[in-house]
């Protein structure tokens, strides 16, 4: 039926999923774990396929986060992420809560598999900030283990950048589209399609926001950490990553005046002029428009913030399928960079602020 009737695809798809939830929580009762990976997986694909006919809707990232057990980070980001697209799905807020209280037992019998310390306490400062509470101690433990864990894990962290960064902004507006600066204004106002950037600035300048204090605190400090390895190649997604969002937070000033203030942005000129000098002819510095990856197909990371309100709007053409569109190529290095660079200068060029400078190559 799916293969007949193209014009019902999505429906079709839709049902996919159900079928395969479905076989998983029979798999699950039956104890058969070659089952449960097998439906699994079969879920996630759908939900990648269906996500990229319609982004924004948030369902769709609930049922993949219910897939992705006993990924403990993806099933953050992913429920966090149904919660902040611009057309939220509000029973992933019950189901968070269930994977917060899992992970919060002091025994985590109703933990699968036990998961490193540093993503432990990354999943549990969530866990925390969603109660309204004070993180202080295990945000402590996440910062003094997530060098020595990105340094262990070597190639296996870039998709943990890659889902660490974009699941820091839904906790910065504690979890809710309506709370972000983003619900506040139509699409006209995007700075990527605006006829002048300044223009975006005077619109957003005097819509009071507030950001959740314990997870600015958690977005500086990790993006310390993550900085001070900038020469690792590993890093790099999760920097393009934040980049990215620095760029767009930043044609909405109040919000963006919190966040400014406790950015490194003296360590963060550092690296970009260390990408500037780096011996590698390819490097693009004066692109005019966002660098593509190889062939055209967006990077790993353009996935994961695809959907989420303040992603730039990528390319998507030549993405591979779900098997194959997290494969790291050697030449993705360049193009973050690249990446990097462009948001940077797109950041001094079309702001007011004078947090970053750009002139004669050099910030």
């Amino acid at each position: 039926i799916y293969e007949t009737y193209p014009a019902s695809k999505p429906a079709w798809i839709d049902c996919l999923i159900g079928l395969a939830r479905f076989g998983v929580n029979v798999a699950i009762q039956s104890r058969n774990k070659v089952a449960e990976e097998k439906w699994s997986d079969i879920g996630s694909s759908r939900c990648s396929e269906l996500s990229d006919m319609s982004p924004e809707t948030g369902r769709l990232y609930h049922h993949w986060a219910t897939l992705a057990s006993p990924d403990l980070l993806q099933q953050l980001f992913l429920f966090a992420k149904s919660l902040c697209t611009a057309t939220p799905f509000q029973r992933s807020r019950i189901d968070i809560q269930h994977l917060f209280d899992s992970i919060m037992d002091p025994t985590l019998s109703q933990i699968k598999s036990m998961p490193a310390v540093a993503e432990l306490a990354f999943v549990r400062v969530h866990a925390i900030i969603f109660k309204g509470q004070d993180p202080k101690s295990c945000l402590q433990i996440f910062v003094q283990t997530l060098d020595s864990r990105i340094q262990s894990e070597m190639g296996k962290w870039l998709q943990a950048g890659q889902v660490i960064s974009p699941s820091l902004s839904p906790s910065l507006f504690s979890y809710s589209y309506k709370a972000s600066p983003f619900s506040t204004i139509d699409d006209t106002t995007k700075p990527m399609e605006s006829s002048s950037p300044a223009d975006s600035l005077k619109r957003n300048a005097r819509k009071p926001q507030a950001l959740n204090k314990h997870a600015l605190e958690l977005f500086a400090r990790s993006y310390n950490v993550v900085l001070g390895r900038y020469s690792d190649p590993n890093v790099l997604p999760y920097l393009h990553v934040t980049l990215s969002f620095m760029y767009r937070i930043a044609f909405y000033p109040d919000v963006f005046g919190l966040l400014a203030a406790s950015f490194d942005w003296e360590r963060t000129a550092i690296m970009l002029n260390e990408f500037i000098r780096c011996p590698n002819p390819h490097l693009q510095m004066e692109p005019y428009s966002l660098p593509d990856a190889e062939n055209g197909r967006p990077l790993p990371e353009d996935h994961a913030m695809r959907g989420l309100p303040w992603a730039i709007k990528t390319n998507f053409g030549g993405a591979p399928d779900y098997h194959h569109r997290y494969v790291e190529l050697a030449s993705l290095a360049r193009t973050r960079k690249e990446r990097i660079l462009w948001f940077a200068r797109r950041f001094a060029q079309d702001t007011n602020y004078r947090w970053l400078l750009y002139e004669s190559r050099e910030f």
